[in-house]
């Protein structure tokens, strides 16, 4: 069976540990999970501290940065034009069967719902799904859940 290929629309640039200063520990290990699982095939766009756009894969996970702060947004709360042209490009290159667009604290979200990214999209909303889900952990074994935690999480 050949694997999805979904693309992440995340705040977080998948890297080693000593190499990111965010949190969201559980992120990457929800991408080391999800590659391992030979299911899926996983692509990253996140924001981060670069000058231009740029690929920067992790492992088998290919991923592009785009620039964060002010000057990368315009008023509207979309990201410039400049960047928007560079994320439509990195979504055709890989060429996603879904995307997971991570929190709305961004742009991400405005990127399908106006249509910029014509694909089968998911939104992710973190707040509101522990109010509307089941099982608020998702099931997750304490020992699993443990796992999801990096230091950067407990010093908040």
């Amino acid at each position: 069976m050949k694997p999805i290929r979904v693309l992440w629309l995340s705040n977080k640039v998948q890297s080693s540990p000593d190499g990111n200063k965010s949190t969201g520990t559980w992120l990457t290990a929800a991408a080391q999970g999800l590659v391992d699982s030979g299911k899926v095939e996983l692509g990253n766009i996140a924001v981060g501290d670069v000058p231009c756009a740029q690929r920067q894969d992790y492992g088998s996970i290919q991923q592009w940065i785009v620039p964060s702060g002010r000057r990368a947004r315009s008023r509207d709360g979309m990201p410039s034009r400049r960047i928007t042209a560079e994320i439509l490009r990195s979504v055709e290159q890989f060429s996603p069967d879904l995307v997971h667009v991570w929190g709305t604290e961004l742009f991400w979200g405005l990127l399908t719902a106006r249509g910029l990214i014509r694909r089968p999209a998911l939104l992710e909303l973190q707040g509101l799904k522990g109010a509307i889900a089941r099982v608020y952990n998702g099931g997750l074994t304490l020992r699993e859940q443990f796992a999801c935690i990096g230091p950067k999480e407990l010093l908040r």
